[in-house]
């Protein structure tokens, strides 16, 4: 077995097809098909599925395929020996997260380790929950944050330990409602849902559906309220909607406190009678772990320091 098979399978299934992979990485289609029917001689599997269609990796190429991926890391840090040798660190960390707020959180880490560790590449990836999941697996990701809260967490840890993945809660927040300084609302400490009837609701976030979103509005609904519900998918659009049209916004409350320096109008936050707990959860790969992503690590928790909720 060489690293080049190796190689050539995880471009096979990057790329979606030989053809591709040959082009992306400058040989023959014929060099890599040779090159993974010989892997599959010497392993005594079938690795890809050759039809009218293309290409498909089978179960048992996926199996490989993961251990492909860790392998490869490995060798890039092996011959980056003589970095380690010299006091340098060097080496790659690709990271995902589900939204602005875990975005914001990734961004910035990057930008924090950059100024310590030059050497260091990070690569940010913008992916929903189950797709986190799914490249961590597979060795796509070294690691994911997404949020998670009270109605799916059970769910979520569970997904996480089938996957043999490991888990830290990095970061705990509450929904609040945000309210500009023109607003009949602003200057209260709390409102009740009753208090919000009147006003149209803004959210940042894609798409109603997601539990904590879901579970206030159909209890708002429950007791009648007729407003619009606008998610907006987007923090920043979601904010000037907000104020454009005087309405209240529901948002994290560590969203509001890490965008409202970036704006010139804030947002401010009022808290609801009604508890929404939110948890960000970091995941990765143990066996995917090296010196830089643990490096990421220490600077994420680093940066989140200040924004930890203490109620």
């Amino acid at each position: 077995m060489q690293l080049t098979q190796l190689e050539y399978l995880i471009a096979v299934e990057k790329y979606g097809s030989i053809s591709r992979a040959a082009r992306e990485l400058y040989t023959s289609q014929s060099s890599i098909s040779t090159s993974i029917k010989t892997l599959e001689t010497e392993l005594g599997v079938e690795l890809l599925r050759r039809g009218s269609k293309g290409v498909h990796i089978t179960a048992e190429g996926q199996y490989i395929l993961e251990n492909a991926k860790i392998i490869c890391r490995h060798m890039d840090d092996i011959k980056d020996v003589r970095g380690r040798v010299s006091g340098k660190i060097r080496g790659n960390v690709t990271v995902g997260g589900d939204g602005y707020c875990c975005m914001n959180i990734l961004g910035n880490t990057a930008v924090n380790l950059k100024e310590h560790y030059p050497d260091i590449s990070v690569a940010l990836k913008g992916n929903n929950q189950r797709q986190i999941l799914s490249e961590l697996s597979d060795g796509s990701l070294d690691l994911g944050i997404f949020q998670i809260n009270q109605f799916n967490e059970k769910y979520v840890r569970a997904k996480v330990e089938y996957s043999q993945l490991t888990s830290w809660d990095i970061l705990k927040s509450h929904l609040v409602v945000g309210v500009s300084g023109q607003h009949p609302l602003y200057g209260r400490d709390q409102v009740s849902l009753e208090d919000m009837m009147p006003y149209e609701i803004a959210t940042g976030f894609v798409r109603a559906e997601d539990l904590v979103y879901w579970s206030l509005f159909c209890e708002m609904r429950k007791r009648g309220y007729t407003k619009s519900i606008t998610c907006l998918g987007d923090v920043g659009v979601s904010r000037l909607y907000t104020i454009k049209r005087n309405c209240i916004q529901l948002v994290p409350r560590v969203s509001l406190d890490m965008t409202n320096p970036l704006f010139s109008t804030p947002l401010y936050p009022i808290e609801m009678d009604q508890r929404y707990d939110l948890k960000y959860l970091l995941v990765y790969r143990e066996e995917s772990f090296g010196q830089p992503q643990e490096l990421f690590l220490d600077e994420v928790l680093r940066y989140l320091e200040p924004y930890q909720d203490t109620e």
